[in-house]
């Protein structure tokens, strides 16, 4: 029996669990890899699932079977975002929101909105969508570290006035949301 297993049979907390585990009183089957675990806690408190633990479900889409009751609602939230591994950015773009997050580069900026409005959709995404993108494209083991820069460089291109029509705030679930889309051209006959 792993971890997630049981704590839904005998309705124990994660953390419980783990402190057991970590003591000694607690003996489970197999290593249950921790973004797993940490992908089942945003999962049951309702809340969407970051652009890290997307990543790590991208890459490992066969993972989210061992979430046992919650493995629709992962991998329906893998689906919103789309075919992340093949749309991802290069490594010069990802490096490029690094930079722009870091310094605030104009150039860094503009190279990274040029990017983002040639793969934005004509629908509306989240911002895992275009941050699990850019995260794909960097080594793992440094995406943890990675992802808080890729959100201020996100944040400073929302900042640009030609990047305005590209993104707005919406309140769901009385949380703000950042929503990007990009604009449809005016049809004209």
């Amino acid at each position: 029996m792993n971890l997630l297993e049981f704590c839904e049979k005998f309705k124990i907390s994660q953390k419980r669990a783990k402190a057991m585990h970590k003591q000694g009183v607690l003996l489970l089957d197999d290593a249950f890899p921790p973004m797993l675990v940490s992908v089942s806690a945003t999962l049951r408190t309702g809340k969407p699932l970051s652009a890290l633990q997307l990543c790590y479900l991208a890459e490992n889409t066969s993972e989210a079977l061992k979430l046992g009751k919650s493995a629709g609602k992962a991998l329906e939230q893998l689906d919103d975002i789309g075919d992340t591994l093949g749309d991802r950015a290069s490594i010069e773009i990802a490096s490029l929101a690094c930079d722009a997050a870091k310094q605030g580069e104009n150039e860094a900026l503009r190279a990274l909105v040029a990017w983002i409005k040639s793969v934005l959709p004509c629908h509306d995404v989240g911002h895992a969508w275009i941050a699990s993108r850019l995260l794909l494209a960097l080594p793992e083991g440094t995406r943890q570290f990675d992802a808080p820069r890729i959100t201020r460089a996100l944040a400073r291109c929302r900042a640009l006035p030609d990047f305005a029509p590209f993104w707005r705030y919406e309140v769901l679930n009385k949380r703000n949301v950042t929503i990007y889309k990009k604009p449809l051209a005016p049809f004209d006959l």
